[in-house]
């Protein structure tokens, strides 16, 4: 979590709002942010030192807003 925060430049509370639905793996950006209106909805490239920390398969019942830090707790449950 701290390197996702350390090489995106997300607040605490960004990265814990961040929602699955934004983070696009094929283009490596995720989309996110708050607080001030320039830092709503920003695009943030994913760098290659946190590829796989953020490269999290959806779970077949997860609902489209569960948030990737969420995700990152439950991949580390089945792992």
């Amino acid at each position: 979590m701290v390197l996702i925060q350390c090489y995106g430049g997300w607040r605490p509370q960004e990265l814990g709002l961040i929602e699955l639905k934004n983070v696009d793996l094929e283009k490596n950006i995720i989309i996110g942010g708050m607080k001030t209106d320039s830092g709503t909805d920003r695009i943030v490239p994913i760098h290659p030192k946190i590829k796989d920390l953020v490269d999290i398969p959806k779970l077949k019942n997860s609902a489209a807003s569960i948030c990737l830090t969420q995700q990152m707790v439950l991949r580390k449950k089945t792992d």
